[in-house]
């Protein structure tokens, strides 16, 4: 959700495309999630081979998740978070 109201805000308002988007930014957090939740579920099923159509059920709905997400922030992956400490904020 912080992705998306992100996005809206950023089209309601000029971007200096020399900042790193924060709609971007939350996108490579819920991907970072998503990617590590699939990882689980599929551990899950290999301890548990009687739950596995259960536990793969939930990895599709992940994985669609994951290409909606791709899908919506083409840009969330290579984002990097900047680095607010630099001397060059302070000129």
């Amino acid at each position: 959700m912080r992705a998306v109201q992100g996005q809206l805000e950023e089209r309601a308002q000029p971007f200096h495309d020399e900042f790193a988007k924060d709609s971007d930014g939350s996108a490579k957090v819920g991907l970072i999630g998503i990617d590590r939740s699939i990882a689980a579920w599929g551990d899950v099923r290999g301890l548990f081979p009687l739950q596995g159509d259960l536990a793969l059920r939930i990895m599709i709905q992940l994985e669609t998740m994951r290409r909606k997400v791709e899908k919506a922030f083409p840009q969330a992956r290579a984002f990097i978070r900047p680095d607010l400490t630099r001397s060059s904020w302070s000129s």
